[in-house]
């Protein structure tokens, strides 16, 4: 069960937050994370499983079409030039190429899935508004600065933990069914204790308190219409992560 970090009887948390007061404790956070490895897992072995496929299907589809062009090609070779089937035996041998394209693309493919499974991006953004996710990842983008979506807390999480450390800030939403954004971010701090984030809401002063008293100072809070502000503040984070690596 959820305990509170909050104390509702504690006059610095502001009247309205009362609802998103509580993270979970220690070990249903151990739990949550432990679910989200059960999920990449799963999701890793069905992209294996896919991939296998994919490069059987494509190796077989090769073997054929080898087949095919080959004595294509022999015919080609004991037709006489004016012979009318020619034009037939041609057709066949440039359908054959084509089609020889097609599987070299398919083995590509079926190499580089398990690697594209994998979210590379330098900001996460968490909402449950895929319209409102969507805005925000064009105007960060729009800025050079690659995101990626989340459509719920716990999907943030699995997301987080599969992005090899690309992942520098968070954008989320604070009221999301499910895990809230104090819940969502909870958790990601224990993964990363630093992670700085930008806490969406339509009322700032609401939630401003709890934020920073559970936080610190590398979360803030901005209302949803503050686009340019979140953007701009989200670069600054974003380029401190990397005078940091640089050092």
């Amino acid at each position: 069960m959820p305990t509170s970090d909050f104390n509702k009887q504690d006059q610095n948390v502001p009247v309205g937050a009362a609802e998103l007061d509580t993270v979970y404790d220690e070990g249903t956070q151990k739990e949550l994370l432990s679910k989200c490895n059960d999920d990449l897992r799963d999701l890793k072995e069905r992209l294996t499983a896919c991939s296998q496929l994919v490069g059987d299907f494509a190796h077989e589809l090769n073997n054929i079409l080898t087949i095919i062009s080959g004595y294509a090609e022999v015919l080609a070779i004991s037709t006489k030039p004016n012979d009318p089937n020619q034009e037939s035996i041609k057709a066949i041998i440039e359908a054959g190429s084509r089609a020889a394209g097609l599987t070299q693309r398919l083995a590509s493919f079926s190499k580089t899935l398990i690697v594209q499974s994998s979210p590379s991006c330098q900001v996460l953004i968490v909402d449950n508004n895929v319209n409102i996710c969507q805005m925000f990842k064009l105007a960060l983008e729009s800025v050079g600065i690659e995101a990626c979506i989340a459509e719920s807390g716990e999907k943030a999480i699995t997301i987080f933990r599969s992005s090899a450390g690309s992942i520098k800030a968070v954008l989320m939403d604070i009221v999301m069914p499910g895990l809230n954004g104090l819940e969502t971010m909870a958790v990601l701090r224990t993964i990363n204790p630093t992670l700085p984030a930008v806490f969406m809401t339509a009322s700032g002063d609401t939630y401003r308190a709890a934020v920073l008293a559970k936080f610190g100072e590398k979360c803030h809070i901005k209302q949803f219409f503050d686009i340019h502000e979140i953007v701009s503040l989200l670069h600054q984070m974003i380029e401190s992560k990397d005078d940091k690596q640089k050092t």
